[in-house]
C-alpha cells in the first residue's frame, strides 16, 4: 500500500468516527428532548364564544386582557375586575375598558375616562355615554372562541 493510500484510509476512518459520533450525539438530543418535552408542554382549552372572551367586528377586535391570567383567579373570587382593549384590524390598540357587567349573552363594558359605554351582544356592538338612555349600534360583529394555553 503506498503511502497516499494509507493516508486516504486513515483519513476515511476518522470521518467515519466523527460521523458516528454526529449521530450519537443528534439520537441523544432526541431522547433529551422527547423526556424533557412532556413537562414543559400545556394544555389548551378552546374557550367556545359562549365565555364572551373575544368580540370581532370587520374594523377590529374586543379582548378581555386577563380573563386567563393569574388574576383571573381574582375575577372569580370577586375582587378582581375584567379589563378589555378595543384593537384594530391590524392589532393597533385603540382604547381600554373595564368590564361593568354580565348578563345572559351579553355585557356591557365602560372607559371611565370618556364616560362611554359599549354593549357587546351575540351579533352586534351597541356605544352610549353617560348621558344617553339607550345604546346605538356601532359594529356588527359576534363573540368568537378563543384558545387558552395558560
Amino acid at each position: 500500500m503506498s503511502c497516499a493510500a494509507s493516508l486516504r484510509s486513515r483519513r476515511s476512518g476518522s470521518a467515519r468516527t466523527a460521523g458516528f459520533r454526529v449521530v450519537v450525539l443528534v439520537a441523544l438530543l432526541c431522547l433529551l428532548l422527547q423526556y424533557a418535552a412532556p413537562a414543559m408542554a400545556k394544555d389548551c382549552v378552546v374557550k367556545g364564544p359562549g365565555n364572551m372572551i373575544a368580540w370581532k367586528h370587520d374594523q377590529g377586535s374586543f379582548q378581555c386582557i386577563n380573563c386567563f391570567s393569574a388574576s383571573g383567579d381574582a375575577l372569580k373570587k370577586g375582587t378582581g375586575r375584567r379589563q378589555w382593549n378595543e384593537y384594530d384590524r391590524d392589532r393597533r390598540l385603540l382604547n381600554s375598558f373595564t368590564e361593568g357587567s354580565r348578563e345572559g349573552a351579553q355585557l356591557v363594558l365602560h372607559d371611565e375616562a370618556r364616560d362611554v359605554f359599549l354593549l357587546l351582544r351575540p351579533d352586534l356592538c351597541g356605544i352610549r355615554t353617560g348621558k344617553e338612555q339607550n345604546f346605538r349600534q356601532l359594529y356588527g360583529g359576534t363573540f368568537m372562541s378563543v384558545i387558552d394555553c395558560t
